[in-house]
């Protein structure tokens, strides 16, 4: 190849990384998201199924958009499990941004107060303190495939039989099972 020619290519991928040149600064520093599990808190809850609600605040550094992929999640209380799961995840996190993403993790609600009352006089209403550990998986530009490990501490709020709007109390105060339960 001449020199001219050379000189042409030269130009030609300069042109080329200088378009693209906020992106390779981007991946190059290495900058990785963070994220901040901002709560945990019950959503929708029947006799059968129950809804917990992780909130979480993820920071997206890169100039590209982020996407979640899946979500890990282990729940317990004073040493006792209560929640573990993975869920699959369909959302994005905008290039150069924060969003808050609620992360729904349905179970089955009788097996939860089984766990809780194995763990002594622990009844709807009552407050429990919980420690939450939640595995966000990324794929990251950068390094790819990657997963931000959160912890949080706080206290939850056993819903309470008027929490459990809709159910057929007929069939309920059938069911000796349940209504044990939630004496």
């Amino acid at each position: 190849m001449d020199k001219k020619h050379c000189a042409v290519v030269l130009l030609a991928g300069f042109v080329l990384l200088a378009g693209g040149c906020e992106t390779l600064n981007s991946l190059m520093q290495y900058e990785k998201p963070t994220a901040n599990l901002a709560g945990v808190s019950f959503g929708e809850v029947s006799l059968k199924e129950a809804e917990l609600l992780f909130n979480v605040e993820i920071k997206n550094p890169y100039v590209l958009d982020l996407p979640l992929l899946n979500v890990d999640y282990d729940l317990q209380s004073g040493g006792h499990p209560l929640l573990a799961g993975k869920a699959d995840l369909a959302t994005t996190i905008p290039a150069k941004s924060s969003k808050v993403v609620t992360l729904p993790m349905s179970f089955n609600y009788l097996d939860l107060l089984n766990a809780l009352t194995s763990m002594g006089d622990v009844r709807p209403g009552s407050q429990i303190p919980y420690t939450a550990q939640v595995g966000l998986s990324l794929d990251s530009p950068v390094v790819g495939t990657m997963r931000l490990p959160l912890t949080k501490e706080g206290t939850l709020n056993v819903p309470t039989v008027e929490d459990l709007a809709g159910t057929d109390w007929k069939q309920l105060l059938n069911d000796g099972k349940y209504l044990e339960i939630l004496k």
